[in-house]
């Protein structure tokens, strides 16, 4: 009994399958029952029909040498494809319990893996000399070998790393498929790329090794500088750009920025920085930009020392002009009008409106706009503003001009205002006024040394009327000083002044009424509200606040035991620190200083300030009388001489009394206006 193979002959496997015919010569009959072959390591058995008699017995299997699943009735077997190259076929019968018949052939396996071959990468971003490439992918170019129809192009990683990988299909047959591999969102460093070909048919080749050297760079863009940037923009408008990193971290960045090759800005932004504009760092310019081009240069350099720079030509056009007329360094008044005159042009569209303001505030202080239709392009403004507070005033003028309202070049000047004048004369200067027994009440004009500037003059007659009459500042808030007159049934009048020496208007009686106060003085802005205010002191010696800021309703208690001075009175910061103060004589003829706090209260208690004074018949505050900047006081001696304290400032004197009048005995009242 033998075996004999008959097929395959020696020859070469072309589509990865092949079939073996091996038939079982016998001369009698027989009891085959099985066969087992092996071709190179694998395994496969299959059963046999009995043959009774001599006879051929033919038996065929398909061996496919790819895969590891044999298409016959029973297989098994090992360590998966055939390999390569020439392989021994073995076939054995089994019958009567043992092997009875073997043959051998020889086959070579090509299995048609399909091959590929790898063009030369385009690299991923990496450093030469400083600057970073700005492709961030890398492509390979495929070519199947030889294969079956319909090969699809794959990429693996080789390390398992977070790899982004896609295939490209050729657009004609007989072109390259592409890999491309995104690496962006790889981490830096060493990566590896395994390419392989899988066919039809489900056999793939071996894979193509690809190594790179992953190192991430950064990107610039912008600005777009599609429209030009005007002479007057601070800065230089539409000069933000785009900072666009990859996944490596390389804050923190220093981003330069160059103007006409001159260094014009340095600043360093951190991962922080990015939390309202991610991607975004912005060229700060200081300064004005002159008309004509110029050559805008963005450098950022990152930790790394790595560098990439933008350069953009800026066009810088001359958007309009405006130059003051007058006005300019003037000397005004609070609550006056100031007026300054200024002259705009534009050659793009017309000057539209005008924005005068408080430089330091920001508050608009004036803001008249073109009313003509179309409007100039050029124009001379007047701008009229009322200051309310002294000072140095800086100011800020703008125009808006072209087709829609935008702002031009900026004026500045500074104007000083005075004070408005407390006095009664508005010569700045604080004055006197006296009422004789018959009922007139004369003025003195101070000179602001000392001393008189002019003999007394009648400005009004009747006054005998009146139990108590106070200077206490701007009441209905003309910016000159008014005057309060107490009549019998304790009702307060208020008389405006003109502010020059003499009324505006005829008296007006106020929501002020101190019927039954022993004493009533006038304290300016005693609590710091920025009203005037009134103390008076009632029978009990309680002192009480009234503050004009409450219209006099409810007024504060700030003392007691007030019943002991013959005499109560303001002449304003007498110590220098800022907050009204009050003077008070007891009858033993010792002056005390009452130093305010500022609030309506009192900063400490009262202070020895002067013995002596009991001598003295009339005492009234008068501002600074002798222009030296401290506050005085005025005393009337039994004989009519009046006295002139000059105050030092400190809450002290700065000598002794000087006389600058005399046949005061006159008077009932005599009141400081300054």
């Amino acid at each position: 009994m033998s075996i004999t193979i008959t097929s395959p002959s020696v020859r070469d496997v072309v589509s990865g399958q092949f079939t073996v015919t091996f038939q079982v010569a016998a001369t009698a009959p027989t009891q085959l029952s099985s066969y087992e072959a092996y071709v190179g390591r694998r395994l496969v058995r299959g059963s046999l029909l009995s043959c009774n008699s001599a006879c051929t017995y033919p038996v065929s299997f398909t061996v496919d040498s790819a895969t590891s699943t044999w298409p016959v009735l029973r297989t098994q077997s090992s360590n998966g494809q055939i390999d390569d190259g020439p392989q021994q076929i073995q076939v054995q019968a089994y019958g009567f319990g043992t092997w009875v018949a073997a043959g051998t052939s020889t086959v070579v396996v090509n299995n048609l893996r399909p091959t590929v071959a790898l063009a030369a990468p385009t690299l991923p971003p990496t450093v030469t000399d400083g600057r970073a490439l700005a492709d961030k992918s890398v492509r390979l170019e495929v070519t199947p070998g030889t294969t079956a129809p319909g090969a699809v192009v794959t990429a693996v990683d080789a390390v398992s790393g977070p790899y982004t990988l896609t295939t490209i299909a050729p657009l004609q047959p007989g072109d390259p498929w592409i890999v491309e591999a995104d690496t962006s969102q790889w981490p830096e460093g060493p990566a590896n790329l395994d390419v392989s070909v899988l066919d039809s048919t489900g056999k793939r080749s071996n894979p193509a090794p690809h190594d790179l050297m992953v190192i991430h760079g950064f990107t610039l863009f912008g600005p777009a500088l599609d429209t030009p940037v005007y002479d007057d923009a601070t800065p230089p408008v539409d000069l933000s750009y785009g900072y666009g990193q990859y996944v490596v971290n390389t804050w923190p960045v220093l981003v330069e920025t160059f103007v006409d090759g001159i260094s014009a800005n340095r600043q360093t932004f951190t991962q922080a920085d990015q939390s309202t504009r991610p991607g975004v760092v912005t060229a700060v310019v200081p300064g004005v930009l002159a008309a004509g081009t110029h050559q805008m240069t963005f450098v950022v350099t990152d930790n790394r020392g790595m560098s990439e720079q933008l350069v953009r030509q800026v066009s810088v056009m001359t958007s309009a002009s405006v130059s003051w007329l007058s006005g300019t360094n003037q000397v005004g008044v609070v609550g006056s009008p100031m007026r300054l005159t200024a002259q705009a042009s534009t050659a793009y569209g017309s000057v539209l409106a005008w924005q005068l303001q408080n430089a330091d505030t920001g508050e608009v202080l004036t803001m008249p706009s073109c009313s003509a239709d179309p409007c100039p392009t050029t124009q001379t403004q007047t701008l009229t503003f009322t200051p309310r507070t002294a000072g140095v005033l800086h100011l800020r003028l703008q125009i808006m001009f072209g087709p829609v309202n935008r702002p031009a070049r900026v004026l500045t000047t500074s104007v000083t205002v005075l004070p408005a004048p407390t006095d009664f004369t508005g010569d700045r200067q604080p004055d006197v006024l006296a009422r004789d027994n018959a009922g007139r009440l004369l003025l003195f004009r101070g000179n602001g040394k000392g001393g008189w500037a002019a003999p007394g003059v009648v400005i009004g007659t009747g006054w005998q009327g009146f139990t108590s009459i106070v200077s206490n500042g701007d009441l209905n808030g003309d910016l000159t000083p008014d005057i309060m007159a107490r009549g019998y049934a304790g009702q307060m009048w208020v008389y405006g002044t003109n502010g020059r020496g003499g009324w505006s208007g005829t008296g007006e009686p106020s929501a002020l009424i101190l019927p039954g106060y022993t004493v009533i003085s006038g304290v300016g802005d005693f609590d710091g509200d920025g009203h005037t205010d009134v103390i008076a002191r009632d029978t009990a010696g309680r002192l009480w606040l009234n503050s004009g800021s409450r219209s006099w309703r409810n007024p504060v208690q700030i003392g007691t035991g007030w019943q002991g001075f013959t005499s109560i009175f303001s002449t304003g910061d007498f110590d220098g620190d800022g907050h009204v103060d009050v003077l008070a004589r007891i009858s033993d003829g010792r002056l005390m200083l009452y130093r305010g706090n500022g609030k309506g209260g009192w900063a400490a208690a009262g202070k020895v300030i002067g013995t002596g004074w009991s001598i003295f018949t009339a005492l009234a505050g008068i501002g600074d009388f002798d222009g030296d900047g401290h506050r005085d006081v005025l005393a009337r001696t039994s004989d009519g001489r009046l006295l002139l304290y000059r105050g030092n400032g400190a809450g002290g004197w700065a000598g002794s009394g000087q006389a600058i009048g005399s046949g005061w005995q006159g008077f009932n009242a005599i009141i400081g206006v300054g």
